[in-house]
């Protein structure tokens, strides 16, 4: 955040229905998980994802590309074979790459994602907790397994100095962060106030509309190419 330069990407899927018109995520995925094609799904996703990322890597080589999965994926017994496979086939540097798992999502199954979770470290993939803080036992799950990286929920970034609960919760984070050694992202940045603070909090990494709303491959890709920093002077 203090230089505004693009060192990643979250890829977030949409559907354009002809008949619905634009259809959130989470009204679709939760369909997708109770019938079963969430694992078709995110393997469109993983493959397009990761050939995506080749692309940006020659011309940003330390560029780096997450994708979210659902929950039930940890419990696919082909899940990490699949994503082995792919990832291999991808000629991308592994570590580059991300898992984004919600931290509502691993509180049932502990054990079942745990070890797949220990799978995808052996792949060196970098894994992240997302909107961290929303969960039910986030901070035990957290110390269970030593995630790369920390993305903090919105709900818990301040809008100003006096909103001292939101400042002493981000502050405690980043003091953990230091303790156990995982990067941090503020999630949500849509004022300059919020960059700030956060960076007053030894926050380095944010993402939000304050430096872009979600944008297609091209328009990205533009942006590299260009050298383009998104950080407001």
């Amino acid at each position: 955040m203090t230089t505004g330069a693009i060192v990643g990407a979250e890829a977030l899927i949409r559907w354009d229905s002809a008949r619905l018109g634009r259809v959130s995520p989470s009204e679709f995925i939760p369909v997708a998980e109770a019938t079963g094609l969430v694992h078709r799904i995110s393997d469109w996703v993983l493959c397009h994802a990761l050939e995506q990322l080749a692309q940006w890597q020659e011309i940003a080589p330390q560029f780096t590309l997450s994708i979210n999965i659902s929950p039930l994926e940890l419990e696919d017994d082909d899940f990490l074979d699949r994503i082995m496979q792919r990832v291999a086939g991808a000629g991308i540097a592994s570590n580059h790459f991300g898992i984004e798992i919600t931290e509502r999502g691993i509180y049932s199954n502990l054990e079942r994602y745990l070890q797949s979770l220990q799978g995808l470290r052996d792949m060196s993939l970098r894994l992240k907790v997302d909107d961290f803080g929303t969960g039910q036992s986030g901070l035990a799950q957290l110390l269970q397994f030593r995630f790369d990286e920390v993305k903090v929920d919105r709900y818990f970034i301040p809008t100003n100095a006096q909103d001292l609960e939101k400042m002493a919760i981000c502050r405690a984070i980043a003091t953990l962060s230091e303790g156990i050694n995982f990067s941090l992202v503020a999630e949500g940045i849509e004022q300059a106030i919020q960059r700030d603070l956060m960076l007053s909090l030894n926050y380095n990494y944010g993402q939000g509309y304050l430096f872009s709303r979600p944008m297609t491959p091209q328009s990205l890709t533009t942006l590299l190419e260009e050298g383009t920093c998104l950080s407001p002077q």
